[in-house]
């Protein structure tokens, strides 16, 4: 039993960091990075987290809702000794405003500013345009010549996958007459070759 709570007592501090690093990873595409740097990380906002709920005010709100809990488990008492609720709910917390920081490129858009890097943080350009650009009118050009016209719905996130489903989509001829496509759209998926996507914008 004792080697169980002990590494309940591990788990519970280590849990947090895990919490924020899941929840950022779900608001914001997450790098791809190997097992150990993920491990870091974790460890890093674990310490963040740990940080956090030391200097911020003790949520006596939470302490009540522990104490109803009446649960005769060695393994409740200890997650209450370690204010297992709070540090759950300040690195959910954590983890929401890196996440939105991240999804909104402020992380990075502070630190160009400051001049200490030119990253953008984004994995490829694909991801960062149509960021910083949601919801446009595109032209696609395809690889075997053929262009569409469409709103840009949906497209993919992952880096290398090229995809997008064109809203109110149309085919459209070398003069530039529209062939409308019957339906709510067109999925272009990656074996669709997109060669260019011009940004589109339509005149009144």
């Amino acid at each position: 039993m004792e080697v169980s709570l002990e590494a309940f007592r591990i788990l519970i501090f280590l849990l947090p960091g895990i919490v924020t690093l899941q929840i950022r990873s779900l608001l914001a595409i997450p790098e791809k990075t190997k097992l150990i740097d993920m491990v870091i990380t974790a460890l890093v906002l674990t310490f963040l987290d740990h940080v956090l709920s030391a200097i911020l005010p003790t949520l006596g709100w939470l302490g009540a809702l522990e104490e109803r809990v009446t649960l005769e488990s060695e393994f409740w008492r200890l997650f209450k000794v370690q204010g297992g609720l709070q540090l759950l709910l300040y690195s959910s917390g954590l983890g929401v405003f890196l996440g939105y920081l991240r999804f909104r490129g402020w992380d990075y858009a502070f630190l160009r500013a400051l001049r200490i890097t030119r990253r953008s943080g984004y994995m490829d350009v694909w991801n960062e345009t149509f960021n910083r650009d949601r919801g446009s009118w595109l032209i696609v050009s395809l690889k075997d010549g053929r262009r569409l016209l469409g709103w840009a719905a949906t497209y993919s996130d992952e880096p290398g996958t090229h995809e997008l489903f064109l809203a109110r989509a149309a085919w459209v001829d070398q003069e530039g007459k529209q062939t409308a496509i019957q339906g709510p759209g067109i999925l272009l998926s990656k074996e669709s070759e997109i060669v260019a996507v011009e940004f589109w914008s339509p005149k009144e």
